[in-house]
């Protein structure tokens, strides 16, 4: 809410036997730079007022470069043990040059198995089953700009002899898939060394990225993702809200920052956090949000509501911003005073809102109309 919110309580002296139970209640939208008068057809006793406008949606990305890493303190499958098919899936872009060969976009635990990292120009998808298998890498090219990365890791017979699956979709379209004979168990092994989930480079020397890297809406995924579901999480290239996918539960999900109190979301029931650990903190590392991202940002009707007792052409409201002011979906101000009008205006935007108040039996007549502003007089 604005700094010009300097409401106080007032006027509150409307004795029980005078509130007639009645509402009133009416919403409307107000046009930028419009002023809307509203007459009750009693006095009130209470006004609510709220912003109901979609403010749009405003898309970020992570971007991270240098030599350091992201280091979840929580194991993602620590529930399930060592064992099990999963995914992970994320938005990530990059200038598809001066790539950092063995830089890692993610892996578990640290360890260079389970993993996608930079290769020749590639993201190289790796994984290791549980007796020690490992498939050639499956591989995708780097394109320049954005672009939809999924890996998949599955085992034909989990917990038995079979074929260890490693799956890389680029776009939602058809996989890169190589695979690996595993005989006594094919399941992929999923937690190495501290069982961390690390995003970023992982090890000092050569493993830093040379490339500036950004990302968003990275998934882990506790199951295989199937082509299917990939298509419908990658939503033809749009934005597409992962919480209303699930058929698979998410272990971590980093959105567009590092915000401790929303982001990431750990979905595997600790509430870790990402940290960054720093190899040489004076080479250069960036780690920022940035407003590039896939999408393009969704304007809504957004403006700045005011609320007021005089209209804008009195002295003092306008001109000394005597009003009250919502500038923020869903926020309200509930006013304890008489009253027989009220005016709202806009300011940046359209202003979609709704109005409710507590009527008394005191006819509007009754109530002359304010000398001031109406507010902090």
């Amino acid at each position: 809410m604005s700094d010009n919110f300097k409401y106080t309580a007032g006027l509150n002296n409307v004795g029980s036997y005078q509130v007639s139970g009645k509402p009133f209640v009416t919403a409307s939208t107000i046009s930028d730079g419009v002023e809307q008068q509203i007459e009750f057809p009693q006095v009130t006793n209470n006004v609510t007022v709220k912003l109901d406008s979609d403010g749009g949606i405003e898309y970020n990305s992570i971007e991270i470069s240098g030599n350091f890493d992201f280091k979840s303190q929580h194991k993602p499958f620590q529930a399930e043990g060592n064992t099990g098919n999963y995914s992970v899936s994320l938005w990530v872009s990059s200038s598809g040059t001066a790539l950092s060969d063995n830089a890692t976009l993610w892996t578990f635990g640290g360890n260079s198995r389970n993993m996608i990292r930079e290769k020749s120009g590639n993201w190289q998808f790796i994984v290791i089953s549980e007796d020690g298998q490992v498939p050639t890498a499956a591989i995708r090219s780097v394109p320049v700009g954005w672009h939809f990365l999924v890996a998949v890791a599955s085992g034909s017979n989990p917990d038995g002899p079979g074929t260890l699956f490693q799956t890389l979709y680029l776009n939602g379209g058809s996989a890169n898939i190589k695979s690996i004979s595993s005989p006594t168990n094919c399941s992929p092994d999923i937690d190495f060394g501290d069982g961390h989930f690390f995003i970023g480079p992982i090890t000092s020397g050569n493993s830093n990225f040379a490339d500036t890297i950004k990302f968003r809406d990275l998934i882990v995924w506790s199951d295989a993702l199937t082509s299917a579901q990939v298509i419908t999480i990658y939503n033809g290239g749009g934005y597409y809200d992962a919480s209303q996918f699930t058929d698979i539960a998410k272990k971590v999900w980093i959105k567009d920052n590092f915000d401790i109190h929303d982001n990431p979301e750990n979905h595997s029931g600790s509430a870790g956090t990402f940290s960054v650990q720093h190899y040489n903190v004076n080479d250069g590392d960036v780690k920022q949000i940035s407003t590039d991202a896939p999408f393009a940002d969704v304007p809504g009707s957004g403006g700045e509501l005011r609320v007021h007792f005089r209209s804008t052409g009195s002295s003092n409201v306008a001109t000394n911003k005597h009003y009250w002011t919502l500038d923020s979906q869903n926020e309200s101000i509930t006013m304890n005073v008489k009253s027989k009008e009220i005016y709202l205006s806009s300011d940046g935007g359209d202003c979609d809102y709704s109005l409710q108040a507590d009527l008394t039996s005191i006819p509007s007549s009754r109530m002359y109309q304010h000398t001031g502003s109406g507010v902090d007089e």
